[in-house]
């Protein structure tokens, strides 16, 4: 999902005004900010920024997976008249969301997708959005003149400070720099790790600064239809760090109707475990008696060397 956040000015359940109707009426008030649809019980979230009522990036999570640019609008098309989850409207400065592209360059939308002429919008930020002008020098020495720096889909510089002049928007910048901007350093492999070695599961949830990193430069490794319990999977965890000697490892799955996510951090030898239900969400040893004797599916394993 996109991190930036502005001011909530509308809620709406699927059911009741579908996320296309929600899409043009909003590309139709050139509006700039945030659409974004949640459906907790699918797992599925779907973040779609928009400048003057240009689809600018998008952002999803489905099954566990992240799509961005392009795909995740393709994924938006398939939920596009689903009356099930919620739709939130966040108004937004462009400043949040030129951090947000600068964050996560692969979200760009810069080709046209099936959704584009469906909801009757047109892609990309206006020319007259597309530099940011650094902050002025104090008055006492010479002013020079303001050097644009032109966003092009690249990683995002530390180095690079957005202005937003309102105090609110500036308190969000802050927050999302100190969150996201320097994601946590890869860890060095347990000494501990091997198929004896035992995993200790925390009774925190899986964080989630740490799960957008490790879904942003993850590679899947493997994909079981099925397996039999938490054993099993805990089994494929400590073999992949045995075998991959792996910073950290992602494990999504379904269970029933819940989907089953873990976080494990080789350095530490520690899995964050969470069940999230109908909204709500179970960690540790409370997610461990919810999973027992039943049947876990679509086992995907993920890792960072």
């Amino acid at each position: 999902m996109l991190l930036g956040s502005g001011t909530l000015i509308e809620s709406i359940e699927s059911r009741v005004k579908s996320l296309e109707r929600v899409l043009r009426d909003y590309i139709a008030k050139s509006f700039t900010g945030y659409v974004i649809y949640r459906n907790d019980v699918q797992g599925t979230y779907v973040s779609i920024a928009i400048v003057e009522g240009r689809i600018t990036l998008c952002r999803a999570i489905e099954g566990g997976i992240v799509y961005e640019g392009p795909d995740c609008c393709d994924a938006a098309m398939r939920i596009l008249n689903v009356p099930e989850g919620v739709i939130e409207i966040y108004s937004a400065s462009l400043d949040i969301i030129v951090l947000d592209q600068l964050l996560f360059p692969l979200s760009r939308v810069e080709r046209r997708t099936g959704i584009i002429p469906v909801i009757g919008a047109e892609i990309g930020l206006p020319a007259e959005a597309v530099t940011i002008a650094e902050a002025p020098t104090p008055a006492s020495a010479p002013t020079p003149p303001p050097t644009p720096v032109v966003v092009e889909s690249q990683q995002p510089s530390p180095q690079l400070k957005v202005e937003v002049k309102p105090a609110e928007e500036q308190v969000q910048v802050e927050e999302m720099e100190k969150a996201v901007a320097s994601p946590p350093p890869p860890q060095p492999p347990s000494t501990k790790a091997g198929p004896e070695h035992t995993i200790t599961i925390s009774e925190e949830c899986v964080d989630p600064v740490v799960l957008y990193t490790v879904l942003r430069s993850a590679q899947l490794l493997e994909h079981l239809p099925a397996v039999s319990s938490l054993d099993d999977v805990l089994g494929k965890v400590k073999t992949v760090a045995f075998d991959k000697k792996p910073s950290y490892i992602y494990v999504s799955a379904s269970i029933e109707t819940a989907t089953l996510r873990l976080v494990y951090t080789a350095a530490d030898g520690v899995a964050s475990i969470e069940i999230e239900k109908e909204g709500s969400v179970v960690c540790g040893s409370n997610a461990i008696k919810d999973l027992a004797s039943k049947p876990i599916s679509n086992v995907k394993i993920w890792y960072i060397p």
